[in-house]
């Protein structure tokens, strides 16, 4: 194969952005077969992350979603913090905040605060505000490790308890039913 004649796809350090309007003048900066997909997608604040280049369209991603378009009206941003998927922590910085564990949901750029604001998405539930990275905090996700809870009734589950609780007062509710 002549390298000269079919270049393979420049690798580019990958740059993020968002398409905030639809061209006027048609769908040719998208690739054919990525129109329909595109229009429900564009116009819009969410931050792609644009990895390369084949032919005359880029490729970019915002989490499972791929698209191949031209670099028409593309307003390029910073890098993001964090990415859709990534597990991170609400701060409640001084009550400000709610405190919440989740997903990111949505990455989107805020033109009113000129930054980037992550939607958090937490069991299943997407939670009403949006955040900055200064909001957030990444969580080392818990894979690889080994979870188990002993029943309570065994000798290695009470081990050392008595220790603990020695000199203590004895409550004779704790562990009974709520009242």
């Amino acid at each position: 194969m002549d390298e000269a004649a079919n270049p393979p796809p420049l690798k580019l350090t990958p740059k993020y952005g968002y398409y905030p309007h639809w061209p006027q003048d048609g769908d040719d900066w998208v690739h054919p077969e990525d129109v329909a997909l595109a229009r429900s997608h564009f116009p819009s604040q969410r931050i792609w992350r644009r990895d390369e280049e084949s032919g005359a369209y880029h490729t970019i991603r915002y989490g499972d979603l791929t698209l191949r378009v031209k670099s028409a009206l593309w307003q390029e941003v910073a890098k993001p913090d964090y990415e859709i998927g990534d597990l991170v922590e609400v701060r409640t910085r001084l009550m400000r905040n709610e405190a919440h564990t989740g997903r990111v949901a949505e990455v989107q750029w805020d033109d009113y605060q000129g930054q980037v604001v992550y939607h958090i998405q937490e069991n299943d539930r997407h939670l009403p505000n949006k955040y900055t990275s200064a909001d957030l905090k990444p969580v080392d996700p818990a894979e690889g490790r080994e979870f188990s809870r002993l029943p309570s009734d065994t000798p290695e589950a009470t081990e050392g308890v008595d220790e603990l609780t020695e000199g203590l007062p004895k409550d004779d509710k704790f562990g009974g039913p709520w009242v």
